[in-house]
């Protein structure tokens, strides 16, 4: 039985669409007789472990987080009974009992919370996040710091505390979620705070479809995505399905896939042009087809020790393929941060003010000295 829906196209996102998609998909390959029975069949053998275990552990831990003072004994316990599902594997749990077992543990996690009203800033996460792992998230000593462990732990207290802006954060599970829904991708250089805030965005803007709303109905939908990114990370065959869509879709574009965009892309810029703009809406992979280009030139994915950064100070090799970074305009980003400015410099009367190159005036001079090497900046939201 094949299942077909008028849609608006012009008037559905693209995460919209492609939720509808899948859904469509997944009733014609099943032989199910609508699309609320597809939505269905997503948590088939998985609702109970994502849904109800989720819930009730979000839902016991919330009131623990605003009350005062905090117990920290109570949350330790609520997240030994119930916590299994979205804290994971049994390593991460020691780390949580060191931290939780610290004097003043109740204070650093009021610190991050608040009054349960005002969304934390990435700075204040940031924080937390790295006082957690200079105090609890380590192995013994020597071995490495669990930044991403304590990353998912402060994303769990600010899913309880803010359910309608955070989401249990593991960086590949959402990265992957974007990527299949086309949402907006996290910016390279981001902190764990701004990744945090970036998953509760993404989230929200899934669960805020017109498709979403009507097949998955919740009084938690952000939960409810975080019960979807993870079945995309485990099942295979819903991986899948949404390569095949993206694969029809691009088959229905002309067959433009990034691949070939990043060629022609460096074409225009090697034979035509030294500038090149992406234009087009918000989540439609305009960064990561810039990337792409930094890939195709480069011959692999290992990109990062190529980055301007990476080199302050280092002889540049003659074979390196590429040299590049990549900037984001943000309001507050001025000239003096991109091209040069005034910094101060101790002297023995006081100090003083030089001038000192920034990212742009460094690439030139890159360009100048190494004229066989490629050297390309990529402007974000320009």
């Amino acid at each position: 039985m094949m299942i077909n829906e008028e849609r608006k196209l012009g008037l559905m996102s693209k995460a919209d669409l492609m939720l509808r998609e899948l859904l469509v998909t997944i009733a014609n390959k099943n032989n199910l007789k609508s699309l609320q029975g597809a939505a269905e069949s997503f948590f088939a053998h998985e609702w109970d472990e994502i849904k109800s275990c989720r819930f009730n552990f979000y839902n016991d831990l919330g009131p623990l987080l605003l009350a005062k003072p905090i117990e920290t004994i109570r949350i330790k316990e609520s997240i030994k009974n119930r916590g299994g599902i979205v804290l994971g594997g049994m390593s991460l749990r020691p780390q949580v009992n060191n931290f939780l077992k610290l004097d003043n543990a109740g204070q650093l996690i009021q610190d991050l919370i608040g009054d349960g009203k005002t969304i934390p800033k990435k700075d204040m996460i940031d924080e937390f996040i790295e006082t957690a792992v200079e105090l609890a998230f380590h192995g013994p000593e020597g071995k490495p710091k669990n930044w991403s462990g304590a990353a998912l732990f402060a994303s769990v207290l600010l899913t309880s505390a803010f359910p309608d802006y955070f989401v249990d954060f593991r960086h590949d599970r959402w990265n992957q979620l974007a990527l299949n829904f086309e949402l907006e991708e996290p910016q390279p250089k981001a902190t764990y705070g701004e990744r945090l805030l970036w998953a509760g965005r993404i989230a929200s803007e899934l669960s805020s479809t017109d498709t979403f709303k009507h097949y998955f109905k919740s009084d938690r939908p952000n939960w409810v995505v975080s019960g979807l990114a993870y079945l995309f990370s485990k099942d295979e065959h819903l991986s899948e399905f949404v390569k095949t869509l993206v694969a029809e879709q691009e088959r229905e574009n002309g067959g433009n896939d990034m691949q070939t965009e990043a060629k022609k892309i460096w074409e225009v810029l090697h034979k035509y042009n030294p500038q090149v703009v992406l234009q087009g809406p918000p989540g439609s992979g305009k960064t990561y087809l810039a990337e792409q280009v930094i890939k195709h030139l480069s011959g692999t994915g290992e990109v990062e020790q190529y980055r301007l950064g990476s080199l302050q100070g280092k002889e540049v090799d003659t074979d390196q393929p590429i040299i590049w970074d990549i900037v984001q305009f943000h309001p507050s980003y001025s000239y003096e941060d991109f091209v040069r400015g005034l910094v101060t410099v101790p002297a023995e009367n006081g100090i003083v003010f030089q001038a000192q190159n920034r990212i742009l005036a460094e690439a030139a001079n890159l360009a100048s000295q190494n004229p066989g090497i490629p050297v390309i900046l990529i402007l974000d939201e320009v």
